[in-house]
């Protein structure tokens, strides 16, 4: 179990500080970035099937296309897969869907703040 979460926590380090080097190389003007506003633009537009905004807010095209049209491609085939079973796939697949929703959503814009927190500390 230690070993799980310490790989996680690795894992979520690594994230953030390509996020941090995603921002220096952008030549991102970090001072008109706030963390927090991205915070809630990530975490909030991704509660409502618009992961990836809070990237394009903080000049990280590319990575926020990809968050926007991957969680569209989630969400298509979790509900791909709740049509092919039915009625009972509703019970089955809709709760652990949105948890990992807007588990999603919460980490991407956790590693977003953080990343670019780094980031302004860095260019200081």
């Amino acid at each position: 179990m230690e070993d799980g979460l310490r790989t996680m926590a690795t894992s979520r380090l690594r994230r953030q500080v390509a996020i941090q080097k995603q921002l220096l190389s952008s030549q991102v003007d970090l001072t008109s970035k706030d963390p927090d506003t991205a915070f809630a633009l990530e975490f909030l537009s991704g509660s409502f099937l618009l992961l990836g905004i809070g990237y394009l807010y903080s000049g990280l095209t590319n990575p926020g296309l990809i968050r926007l049209f991957g969680l569209w491609i989630f969400w298509a085939i979790g509900l791909s897969l709740v049509g092919m079973t039915g009625f009972v796939g509703c019970f089955c697949l809709i709760p652990p869907l949105v948890l990992a929703h807007f588990f999603f959503a919460y980490q991407s814009a956790d590693d977003l703040k953080k990343g670019l927190v780094a980031a302004r500390k860095t260019h200081h």
